[in-house]
């Protein structure tokens, strides 16, 4: 699901930002923004369906090693949080493997 969404946030930031001047990138960023579903189709659909994932509650004073990055944005496509695929290497969950945001993480647990 991740690459997927990767794969389709890539093309539409190649050909939906494009080359424009200062002001005209202002305005289409303004634009996604606003309407973000006009040019990241199915972006609503992604989340709602990552949020239905299985989920655990991390423990704040848990340690994470981040084994990957997915290029995926947590939220808004144009936010500067991805996706990002963790290992619990402390506690209760010691060894568990998932996906967070990763503006989650560093606001809530150490991360290594």
């Amino acid at each position: 699901m991740l690459s997927v969404q990767r794969i389709q946030d890539e093309e539409v930031n190649r050909f939906g930002l494009g080359t424009h001047n200062q002001e005209e990138l202002g305005k289409r960023v303004e634009e996604m923004l606003r309407d973000p579903e006009r040019y990241y189709p199915g972006r609503s659909n992604f989340l709602l369906a990552m949020a239905q994932q299985p989920a655990a509650s991390i423990p704040a004073s848990s340690y994470l090693r981040l084994l990957e990055d997915s290029k995926v944005k947590c939220s808004n496509p144009l936010s500067t949080t991805n996706f990002i695929k963790v290992r619990v290497t402390s506690g209760s969950l010691d060894g568990r493997v998932g996906w967070v945001c990763e503006d989650y993480v560093f606001r809530t647990v150490t991360a290594l």
